[in-house]
């Protein structure tokens, strides 16, 4: 299970790395907007492994380091939007 919570990491988040590197070239992007494609990409792998029957945590930590790794570079100023989602939602955690 854990192999196919890998291949789904690999598909959304190398992916979606790979595209937002190429708006961000293009200048299509603004910081809020990469902030928000961290997240979505975070929640996109996960939901995608459990709906293949497979590790969400496993997808999304994973997706992480693939999207650091696809983008090759740091997102403009911080990642307030993210943290601020994340520390919400681990309350409920």
């Amino acid at each position: 299970m854990a192999t196919i919570a890998v291949l789904a990491a690999l598909a959304v988040d190398s992916g979606g790395g790979w595209l937002v590197s190429q708006a961000r070239s293009h200048g299509w992007t603004s910081p809020v907007s990469k902030q928000v494609a961290v997240l979505t990409l975070a929640v996109l792998a996960h939901t995608g492994a459990l709906a293949i029957g497979s590790n969400g945590f496993v997808a999304a930590f994973l997706g992480g380091l693939l999207f650091g790794q696809a983008t090759k570079h740091r997102l403009d100023g911080p990642v307030e939007f993210s943290e601020t989602v994340a520390l919400f939602l681990s309350f409920f955690v």
